[in-house]
């Protein structure tokens, strides 16, 4: 790690006038800006890291004037985001391994900004002077702009008309600022005409709002709600429920490397040769309790228009926050409800429960969604889910059993990998197990050289008894367990 000076009142800025739209202290007029309040904005987010989210929320990197200054909060909003402490050194780090150390000037101009803050308590104030003058600048440009080609004789009126339109908006974003009710009012007749909502998925998840579904380690949430949003991908029914066809965000940032051999698992068991075109994954950490996060998500995912956005799981979508505390909680379903909000969309948080298997942390989560859908694992890999609670009616609680798939590919070992698609318990739908079993047993003692590979095997069952591949897997795995059937290295042989 590098030494750094001590802070001191020789370490000053460069000298930059703080140029407004006139002519000041003998420098020529500029564009309105404020060098001061860049500087201490700056400063307040290096000296208390509290105050970065309110900034972030305020301002982005083009409301600040110099070039310097944009370099300097795109670092600062990097370790923040990563959750990675901000202060001197962290910063004067991360602008080191970008090569721009030297571009801001170094540790001396860095040092300087810490000095230049007043106070970080005063923030809001600094970063709506930055705010308010980046908005005088972008009028400016826009009249500037709109000026210049009204007075060419060259310009076609479809570039005189942008022009005014860029000019309008300039000025129409600048009011909303200030003008824009942050409580606005309706009245019952606009309640009255507003449509209903109708289902994502029959009965379980409306097509907004928000949701948890809750488990125990190791219950196959994961599983659930991959094979959850794979549906509303494609518009699949899941599990005999109508779904709304739509495109998924799963926000995953823990265990995405198991998710291709489900994704192949599931596309065998559906007979799909390529995945669903409308289903994204993003595998970075966020801290959805903070504004300017939830902000800059919405703005990346607004293209997508996502019908559902899974968030799994809950603590690595709030990274840092404490889950006992229910005002952090409570700052996590608000980005939730304005995702949900903001791109009219359901948002689906997976949460763990404790090891006394009881929801973990602060009630406020699962008291302030729209759905809380418990999920029970039993025996084997038979899973319930249960409704806790529900707007609308709420549904019976419903099982689904986790189905063994053998995929094409083999582990570094030779052995065959394989993965769970999650299919109905309902006896009806099931053929019986016992008879299926007793034939998936047969065959194997009918074995030409006295035993299967396990491919052979499933082959030779689906020609024979037209047992489906999907409950092979679970009959061997029946007959093993049973010890009525033994392994001898790849080969299946009947006790």
């Amino acid at each position: 790690m590098s030494n750094f000076p001590t802070p001191t009142k020789s370490a000053q800025p460069p000298k930059v006038a703080a140029h407004c739209s006139g002519s000041q202290n003998g420098h020529p007029p500029g564009p309105p800006n404020s060098f001061e309040a860049e500087q201490s904005t700056l400063g307040a987010m290096m000296l208390q890291a509290s105050v970065i989210a309110h900034v972030q929320s305020t301002l982005t990197r083009g409301d600040f004037h110099r070039e310097i200054h944009r370099k300097i909060f795109d670092a600062v909003c990097a370790l923040h985001d990563n959750a990675t402490p901000v202060d001197l050194i962290t910063v004067v780090e991360e602008l080191r391994r970008r090569g721009q150390l030297e571009e801001v000037s170094g540790v001396a101009y860095l040092t300087a900004l810490l000095e230049a803050c007043p106070s970080a308590a005063n923030v809001p104030a600094y970063a709506a002077t930055v705010r308010d003058l980046a908005q005088r600048r972008a009028i400016l440009l826009a009249a500037e702009e709109a000026r210049a080609l009204a007075l060419s004789p060259d310009a076609t009126e479809a570039q005189r008309a942008n022009a005014v339109a860029v000019l309008t908006r300039a000025v129409e974003q600048s009011a909303e600022k200030t003008e824009a009710k942050r409580f606005p009012a309706h009245n019952l007749t606009e309640i009255l005409a507003r449509p209903r909502l109708e289902y994502l998925i029959q009965d379980i998840l409306l097509e907004r709002g928000t949701g948890v579904i809750s488990a125990d380690y190791g219950a196959f949430k994961s599983f659930n709600a991959l094979d959850m949003g794979l549906c509303v991908a494609l518009g699949k029914d899941w599990h005999g429920r109508k779904v709304k066809r739509g495109c998924v965000v799963y926000v995953m940032p823990e265990g995405a490397y198991t998710t291709a051999d489900r994704l192949k698992a599931w596309m065998i068991r559906y007979g799909l040769a390529e995945p669903p075109e409308s289903f994204y994954i993003i595998e970075k950490p966020t801290r959805l309790s903070e504004e300017a996060v939830c902000a800059a998500l919405i703005a990346e995912l607004r293209e997508l228009n996502p019908a559902l956005v899974i968030a799994d799981t809950v603590a690595k979508c709030n990274v840092g926050r404490d889950e006992n505390d229910s005002g952090a909680m409570g700052l996590f379903t608000d980005g939730m409800e304005r995702i949900s909000r903001e791109l009219e969309t359901f948002v689906l948080g997976i949460h763990h429960n404790n090891r006394n298997g009881q929801f973990r942390g602060s009630n406020s989560l699962p008291a302030n969604v729209d759905a809380h859908i418990v999920l029970e694992k039993s025996a084997g890999r038979v899973v319930t889910f249960k409704c806790d609670r529900v707007k609308g009616a709420p549904f019976e609680p419903f099982s689904l059993i986790g189905r063994v798939v053998e995929l094409p590919d083999n582990d570094e070992y030779g052995r065959p990998l394989t993965s769970l698609v999650f299919e109905p318990t309902d006896a009806a739908a099931m053929p019986k197990a016992d008879e299926t079993r007793d034939k998936v047993l047969e065959v194997l003692r009918r074995a030409p050289n006295g035993g299967y590979k396990a491919k052979e095997w499933q082959e030779a069952v689906e020609t024979q008894t037209g047992c489906k591949s999907s409950r092979f897997y679970d009959h061997r795995d029946s007959l093993v367990e049973a010890e009525r059937v033994k392994k001898d290295g790849v080969i299946y042989r009947v006790v």
